[in-house]
């Protein structure tokens, strides 16, 4: 099996990088949770969509536990989101495609960091109907060719995806070929924080890596799949992380 590469650096690198165009070709860039890690042997499209022979993808690790048992940096998805959205360089000038979202979503994002609406543009994304479909997570074609063709016409330079993992990495993945797009984020639960759907773990739980025990006394209605799912994550995530690669920019 080919091994994912996790990517090590500072946010602020990485901004700059993206900022100054210094990227070479075209990149889909992930933020890879303890979950995402599980999702590895769970799903296998999902492993295929991030492993090391696609050389567009970056991965970033987005686990306070994935972190220290690689010994890299972190760079959390919502932290990455907040710091492009409020670099006016990036966003003056540029558009910006957001799958997963509604014109709301984009109308609040553009006056709480002071954007350009006309620069944002959205499309909800129709979630796949048959049960093989939704179980594992083969995205339908027809509907992947539709998202593509409204992207085209917008001609955006970012493309922000929030279905969650492991949907959005596949998606994406779809997606890539079909546009010309340079940055494609996959960016999960980001935007809800953002927007204020979610709230959002305190600085302090951020710190040590407690976001999920946050979220599974904050959010009662999922608690019982997020205990199933923390299990899973507890036996399987230290053995998978070390099998995997480290790379710094």
């Amino acid at each position: 099996m080919e091994k994912v590469v996790f990517i090590s650096e500072k946010l602020e690198k990485i901004k700059n990088k993206i900022k100054k165009d210094e990227f070479k070709g075209r990149k889909i860039i992930n933020f890879i949770n303890t979950y995402g890690v599980y999702h590895f042997i769970k799903t296998p499209e999902f492993y295929v969509s991030i492993k090391k022979s696609r050389q567009e993808v970056l991965n970033f690790i987005d686990s306070f536990s994935v972190a220290a048992i690689l010994n890299g940096k972190r760079i959390r998805g919502p932290s990455f989101t907040k710091a492009i959205l409020q670099d006016r360089d990036i966003f003056e000038n540029n558009k910006h495609f957001f799958i997963g979202f509604d014109e709301k979503d984009l109308d609040k994002i553009s006056n709480k960091f002071n954007l350009k609406r006309e620069n944002l543009f959205s499309h909800i994304s129709i979630y796949t109907k048959t049960p093989r479909e939704r179980e594992k997570y083969i995205e339908n074609k027809e509907e992947i060719k539709k998202i593509a063709k409204i992207i085209n016409k917008v001609n955006p330079k970012f493309i922000w995806v929030g279905v969650s993992n492991p949907r959005q990495e596949i998606m994406s993945k779809e997606l890539f070929p079909l546009v010309s797009s340079k940055y494609f984020i996959n960016v999960g639960a980001a935007f809800d924080f953002v927007t204020g759907k979610k709230k959002e773990a305190p600085k302090i739980i951020q710190r040590i890596g407690l976001e999920w025990f946050y979220r599974l006394v904050t959010d009662f209605r999922h608690t019982k799949k997020k205990v199933k799912r923390i299990f899973n994550v507890i036996i399987f995530v230290p053995k998978l992380c070390k099998k995997e690669k480290l790379n710094k920019f």
